[in-house]
């Protein structure tokens, strides 16, 4: 019993409501009349009424800023719910209702706003579609979804919003197998960096955990809005048939590895990366839809300044490009991302499975370590890269990938042969070749093809030797041209 100073003993007020009443039956009936609590769960009934309403929820009183709307084995069915009007949960709780909820509609413009109970999923049985405007303000959240299950906001070509400046974190409840997060803001035709739709119109962050698939498109602050996305292992991707850039700066997680995947299902296209890279975890670019994204010109482009300092790899039929344009852009000719002066490597070690290309127009060392049985390309022979030819390239790492080297166009110089890894050099198109070091030997094949190619041996005195006869030949009519105060010699 409370005793309000002030107030005769005989007047109690009830623990909960707040109601004031002189004794215990008039106490009993304040609870009766007394409203759901608020900061609790509210469950959702099994109907289809519009969620604004009481009649929606078990206990006929809509939730509110401080409550946690629940769908659970009280909704028999799949579950089509309308907002009805613009709402404020804490949060979204699925536990185990009888099929797919989908809340809001395709014609719906009304918008919910999340609170810092966010969206719990870690115990669901079915998925979550969220089909309407969402609002998170600055109230940092987390996105909980089981392993197996799927939280998808917006079907595709609608235009809902995200706005906000929470940090989302977005985590998967049961530590392994994949919790997959299908995000998919803006209307079809909305691919320019200006298009009002989508995440244009939030600024915070993203905590992408472990176990996770985080799939979106469009383009810059249309993909993941303004801020910073913080990769502590998922992995993050592109969808729906889409050629695009992020412009967000991504951060790798100590002590994690996270990816970037292609999810297109046709066609080939392309993901620019014209954000900064950071961080000392570790990245992996792939292609889980192989033959989708299989062109080293048409594919995963840095086009920032990074210093990411773990490992980079590039798994067995992705490709990788470093150098671009980068900024606010999406430039590409004939479908292929432009080249241009911006794109590094960080300080990270790479590990090329696949195929990796250096595709800039400037003059510029990289001293990363290059290991793997991928190929590495240098210049590009496609016509809408031509501008390739004026790229100069110093590879000065103790390299040992094994996959060959493909100098399609400009010059490559390397101060020791194991620039070049331990596998061929294809000398191309009329690029060049400037060896640098001291007197050595080898054994590599060496292919001459596409037009005259020129190597340089700049030292006076150093000897280059290619042992292997081949290194006479290539391709009917290729040409080559000695150049440097050195020796060359070729077929030992």
């Amino acid at each position: 019993m409370i005793i309000e100073v002030g107030l005769p003993p005989t007047f109690m007020r009830h623990p909960f409501t707040g109601i004031r009443a002189r004794n215990i039956s008039m106490l009993l009936a304040a609870a009766v009349l007394a409203p759901v609590l608020r900061g609790t769960e509210i469950v959702h009934g099994n109907n289809t009424n519009s969620a604004n309403l009481g009649t929606a929820w078990v206990n006929s009183v809509a939730p509110g800023a401080s409550d946690v709307a629940v769908w659970d084995s009280t909704v028999t069915a799949a579950n089509v719910t309308a907002l009805g009007a613009n709402v404020s949960w804490q949060g979204i709780k699925i536990v185990g209702p009888g099929g797919l909820v989908t809340l809001g509609t395709t014609t719906e413009a009304f918008t919910l706003t999340l609170g810092s109970s966010g969206i719990d999923m870690s115990a669901a049985t079915q998925n979550l579609l969220l089909n309407n405007n969402l609002a998170v303000g600055s109230t940092n959240q987390t996105w909980t979804v089981a392993s197996g299950r799927t939280l998808q906001w917006n079907t595709v070509n609608i235009s809902h919003t995200l706005t906000g400046s929470a940090t989302i974190s977005l985590r998967n409840s049961t530590g392994s197998g994949v919790a997959t997060f299908d995000f998919r803001p803006g209307a079809s035709g909305s691919t320019a960096f200006t298009a009002q739709s989508g995440f244009s119109g939030f600024t915070g962050n993203w905590d992408i955990g472990a176990n996770t698939k985080v799939m979106t498109l469009r383009n810059g602050i249309n993909a993941w809005g303004s801020g910073t996305l913080y990769l502590n292992g998922g992995t993050i991707g592109q969808l729906q048939n889409f050629s695009g850039a992020w412009t967000n700066a991504m951060v790798l997680g100590a002590s994690t590895t996270s990816t970037i995947d292609d999810f297109n299902t046709s066609g080939s296209r392309y993901l620019q990366l014209n954000g900064v890279i950071s961080g000392s975890g570790n990245l992996t670019f792939q292609d889980t839809n192989s033959g989708v994204t299989t062109s080293k010109d048409i594919t995963y482009t840095l086009a920032a300044t990074n210093t990411m300092s773990g490992t980079v790899t590039i798994a067995s039929g992705a490709f990788l490009r470093v150098g671009g344009i980068g900024g606010n852009n999406n430039t590409a000719t004939g479908g292929v991302p432009t080249a241009g002066t911006v794109g590094t490597l960080g300080t990270a070690a790479v590990t090329v499975t696949g195929g990796l290309a250096f595709t800039r127009t400037d003059t510029w060392t990289v001293a990363n370590v290059l290991s793997g049985a991928g190929v590495v390309y240098v210049g590009s022979a496609d016509a809408n890269l031509a501008a390739t030819s004026t790229q100069v390239l110093t590879l000065s790492g103790g390299n040992s990938y094994s996959g060959g080297t493909e100098l399609l166009k400009g010059t490559l110089t390397v101060n020791a042969l194991s620039g070049i890894g331990s596998g061929y050099l294809a000398a191309k198109n009329g690029s060049t070749f400037n060896y640098s070091g001291t007197t050595a030997s080898t054994t590599r094949l060496l292919y001459l093809d596409n037009g005259a190619a020129t190597i340089n041996v700049t030292d006076a005195n150093a000897v280059l030797t290619w042992t292997d006869a081949a290194a006479k030949g290539g391709a009917s009519g290729a040409l080559i041209t000695k150049g440097g105060a050195g020796t060359l010699v070729l077929g030992g």
